[in-house]
């Protein structure tokens, strides 16, 4: 689940994608879409914002699937949580 809210994360952190988007990518039904979701908000990985109608947008703040770890890279940038993460940019 937070794997797919990575991949359509905008600018690293902020995800915009509807829950059925999600079921269907994953192959599963809605409803366990909605309790993954918050099940990862419940162990503070995520913040959802929205209510009622309205698309839920995302933020990812888990430090433990945040960080990139490639060989060569050390650079350390804030990102918009003011949370430390690793850069994806080459060292040469």
């Amino acid at each position: 689940m937070y794997g797919v809210l990575a991949r359509h994360a905008f600018q690293g952190t902020t995800a915009n994608i509807g829950q059925r988007r999600i079921a269907t990518l994953l192959g599963v039904h809605l409803g366990t879409v909605n309790r993954s979701l918050h099940e990862l908000e419940e162990g503070m990985h995520i913040d959802i914002r929205g209510k009622g109608k309205d698309r839920r947008i995302y933020h990812l703040r888990s430090l433990v699937f945040g960080q990139k770890q490639r060989d060569g890279i050390e650079e350390v940038i804030s990102s918009p949580s003011r949370t430390p993460r690793l850069a994806s940019v080459r060292r040469d």
